[in-house]
This record gives C-alpha cells, structure tokens and sequence, in this order.
C-alpha cells in the first residue's frame, strides 16, 4: 500500500474471500511493485493520499477501510474489480485553518465494528518548529499546539461513519441515547434521569419512545445505547439484557365503582366488567392473562392499548375496569380514578436493560445504568459485554 493511493492484489483479495480469482489481470501502474505471488486487480477509487487500509466483513459485504490525509472511508469491495466507496468521515473540530487528518496508526475492532485511529500532532497547522520531536529522534517535549490522541469511530454501518469517542470527547460530554415504552420513560426514568443530569450535567439525552416490539430491533441497529422494556429483549440473539425493576400490576376503576366495595377483591369479581389493558405481549399482559387462565376465568378484554394513559382515559369515561402498571397511577393526578387493592392477584414482573453486544459504552452510559440498578457496575456490565 502506498502513500499515492490504495492497490488491491489477487492475494489479499483471495485471503478475504473476494471473487479476484474470476477478475482480469489489470495492468500494474507505473511506479508500482507488489509481490510476485500476488495479481494486480485494480486500483481503489478516491484512494489517495492514504496511509492504511484493512479489510472485515461486514454481513454478506466485503469491507475495505482506509485512513489517510482525508480522514476515514469505507469501500465495498465484494467485487475486487468495481470498488465502491461507501462513506467518508472527517473527524470534527480537530483541524486548523490549513490542516487535514493525519493518521499515525488504525486498528479494527471487529468483534464491535470500531475503528481506533490514533491522531499524529501534524495533522494541523501549527508550526512543525515548535513542535520538537516530530520526524526526529530528538526531544519529545511538544507545544501543547501541536495536538494528539485517538478516536474511536464506528463503522457497524459502513454507509454512516460514526464517531462515539475521542480524545476530544471529555468524560461528561456527549450524547446518551435510549430507547424504551412510553410508561418507563413517563413513570420510572424521570427520577432516575434528574440525577443523572445532576451529576452529568453537559452530556444530552435522546429519549426514543417506541413500542416494546421494536425496542430489540432499533438496539441491533447500532445507533442508541440502552434500551428498557418488559419481555421483549430477553431471547433477542446479539443483545445483553440485565434485570433492573420490578414492578406489579393494578386495578384501577372511575370513582365510585361498585368494585371499590369489594373486599377481598378478586378475578372474578373484575371480569364480571369489561376489561381495558395492555395489548398483547406488552407491558406484562403474559402475567395478566396467566392469572385469569389458572383461575379457569375468560375475560371480556374490551379494550388494549399501548400505554397506561390511553388505558386511564377510557377508564374515566366508564368504559370498563382497567389494568395498567402500578407506578402509572398517580392518586394526586389521577382523581377521577381510584386504585384498587389487587398486588396478590398478579404475579409481578421485571423490566430488563439492553445493550447491543459488544456494544463500546463511554463512562457516563455506565454511570447511568448504574442509577437504574446498583448492582449494574461498570465491572458487571463490562464482564457481560
């Protein structure tokens, strides 16, 4: 490989699995020498000025990444012959007015899809005077100008180049993205999140509410930290899931419902109403309708929806007795409503935190899963991971 450009050989192409075996001899460029046990396919498109390339496999796609002057870019080179850039990505915030990228060395994680790029302090334009020891053996005392470090940069998807760490990115600054249901970030993040942003005050949270089917699917996609559901990540193949709350299911009814009257209550007596709850496989209906099948009871589900606050609403309006979460119930918000004595009735159950495997996680995500669970760790989670 050379500083002019990038070259790719029958050789390395075959060690990858690449068809270069099917390709046409190319003929070599003039200035250029490769072994003799390798065959010249074809030289990589926008290549120049590169200081290093390495190769994975990202899916079915063969993946060529490279580093140069011009920061970091991804080939698919599934075809050895027709080289296709994917994306190209400039580390931001880092260069002087007549600077450009500089890279003294890359690694690939593979196992997590990163890129760790290690930043050589003639990437800007400070004087190369003042910076002693650069190209020399001489004093490595250097103008604090004459800047260095690395980045860690993900190329999961190789079309979307993302930086998700750097020497640039101090300890609390940055972004926490999560992804959960409507009821843990309405009724159990809010405390949890006002200490974090206590303790982290400059690091931004991207809160992603969707539905708890989806939660597994938009974790894998690499974009968002952590995520928390009920059910629905536990068996999800490439994802790690901790508990980290349990919780209970309630009956709630409109104020003055014969039902408040009933003492004990039970399963009977609530299926003799219609029944307004969750929708199927969400928010802990397993347990719902577990307890009714052992009590050989078949309710009358009138109405499911998504969240607790659909559910309350139509409950208010006298529509049937409802079944939600306990800590969506507010007995100072909810005054037209009443909860009922009923934790004996369901079993409980337990939400999870997910993380994609092998999942790189900067020290505040750590912190926060920790606020969600003392026992979730850094050294916990990082065993796991």
């Amino acid at each position: 490989m050379k500083r002019m450009g990038l070259l790719l050989v029958g050789g390395l192409a075959a060690a990858l699995g690449l068809a270069a075996s099917a390709a046409p001899v190319a003929e070599l460029p003039a200035g250029a020498q490769i072994s003799a046990s390798l065959e010249y396919v074809g030289r990589v498109p926008d290549s120049g000025n590169i200081v290093e390339g390495k190769f994975d496999r990202i899916g079915n796609r063969q993946v060529l990444v490279t580093t140069g002057r011009f920061g970091f870019k991804t080939y698919d080179v599934s075809d050895p012959t027709t080289p296709v850039l994917l994306d190209t990505f400039q580390p931001p915030g880092i260069l002087g007015a007549n600077g450009f990228w500089q890279d003294e060395d890359m690694d690939l994680d593979t196992n997590r899809k990163l890129i760790i790029g290690s930043l050589d302090p003639r990437h800007d334009d400070v004087d190369q005077a003042a910076c002693p020891g650069i190209g020399t053996l001489g004093s490595k005392n250097r103008n604090p100008g004459c800047r260095s470090g690395f980045y860690v940069i993900s190329y999961a998807d190789p079309e979307n180049l993302t930086q998700i760490g750097g020497r640039l990115s101090t300890a609390d600054e940055g972004t926490l993205r999560i992804v959960t249901t409507h009821t843990q970030a309405r009724y159990t993040l809010p405390p949890i999140i006002a200490r974090f942003k206590q303790a982290f005050p400059h690091v931004r949270l991207a809160l992603n509410q969707a539905s708890p089917r989806d939660i597994g699917a938009i974790l894998l996609e690499g974009e968002t930290d952590i995520g928390l559901a009920t059910d629905t990540m536990e068996n999800t193949a490439g994802l790690v899931t901790f508990p980290y709350f349990t919780w209970e299911h309630a009956v709630i009814v409109p104020a003055g419902h014969p039902l408040e009257r009933t003492a004990p209550l039970t399963l009977e007596a609530v299926a003799e109403w219609p029944i307004i709850t969750y929708d199927e496989g969400l928010t802990g209906r397993t347990r719902i309708d577990d307890a009714f099948v052992r009590e050989g009871i078949v309710p009358d589900i009138a109405i499911s929806a998504l969240d607790a606050d659909v559910i309350k609403s139509y409950v208010e309006l006298g529509l049937g007795v409802g079944i939600i979460a306990a800590m969506a119930f507010d007995s100072e918000r909810d005054t037209k409503l009443r909860r009922l004595a009923s934790s004996r009735l369901f079993d409980s159950n337990t939400s999870s935190l997910g993380i994609r495997r092998g999942r790189y996680l900067r020290g505040y995500v750590y912190r926060f899963i920790e606020l969600c669970s003392p026992a979730l760790t850094e050294a916990v989670v990082r065993k796991t991971l």
